[in-house]
């Protein structure tokens, strides 16, 4: 299997536990995350962090800029929104963010109105939002999900 990795995706996923995967790096237009088989029907975005989705969702230009982005991102028949956090980091917000400490007092919005926009997010667009503990989850799960949809390509 071929994963394409967006040229513009920092320290991005090397899957080292796939013996069977090459990474080719690529400029996707949307997305981080695709494979070659499934390059017009399957996308993955990435999140590192709270602090990445917060940064995505917490001023209005941001999260105009995030939500067109989402809106191609729902043209694809199997979009994933993947996040190497689990999902209670939400309500803990800041903490376990990344957000250095000296800027977490210049937060425009709380824990709670950033669980509101996420479950927001997750009502508007037709697009699976995955939760995973860590980064190897993550990418183990975009690994399987990649890996299913190919071999429904090949029956």
């Amino acid at each position: 299997m071929k994963i394409i990795q967006d040229t513009r995706e920092q320290k991005g996923w090397d899957f080292i536990f796939a013996e069977d995967l090459e990474i080719v790096r690529g400029t996707l237009k949307y997305g981080d995350y695709t494979t070659k088989l499934l390059e017009n029907k399957f996308i993955v975005e990435r999140k590192a962090s709270t602090g990445e989705l917060y940064n995505n969702l917490a001023t209005k230009k941001c999260k105009e800029r995030f939500y067109r982005e989402l809106t191609e991102l729902e043209k694809f028949e199997k979009a994933y929104i993947v996040c190497e956090f689990p999902e209670g980091y939400l309500s803990d917000f800041p903490k376990n963010s990344g957000i250095p400490q000296d800027k977490i007092k210049k937060l425009k919005i709380g824990a709670k109105y950033f669980c509101r926009l996420v479950k927001e997010l997750e009502s508007k667009f037709d697009i699976d939002l995955v939760f995973c503990n860590d980064r190897y989850e993550a990418e183990a799960f975009v690994y399987n999900i990649a890996k299913t949809l190919e071999g429904k390509l090949t029956l």
